[in-house]
């Protein structure tokens, strides 16, 4: 419960991704992926489409080139803040 608030990252984190894709090699191709909601949507039912409805719109608002920062305001920290760190913690140890 002190951490950051889950859904509205993980919205921001696609709006920035698909608005800035990550070049890391074959880690940011599959985070990229992982990151694009409109991929599953390809093989998604009526009902999974409703689902993801929240996930297409913050990958359309980063592809828009849209502010994700003022979109998903209830995130207060961009992912592109944290790699720096964690690439350091993975590859320095």
């Amino acid at each position: 419960r002190n951490g950051l608030p889950g859904r509205a990252c993980l919205l921001r984190t696609i709006c920035e991704v698909s608005s800035a894709p990550l070049h890391y090699g074959l880690i940011g191709d599959f985070l990229n992926l992982l990151l694009t909601p409109s991929v599953a949507s390809l093989s998604a039912s009526r009902e999974d489409l409703a689902d993801l409805k929240h996930y297409l719109h913050a990958e359309a608002e980063g592809r828009e080139g849209g502010e994700c920062h003022n979109e998903f305001k209830a995130c207060p920290s961009s992912v592109f803040d944290l790699l720096p760190l964690i690439k350091h913690k993975i590859l320095d140890f």
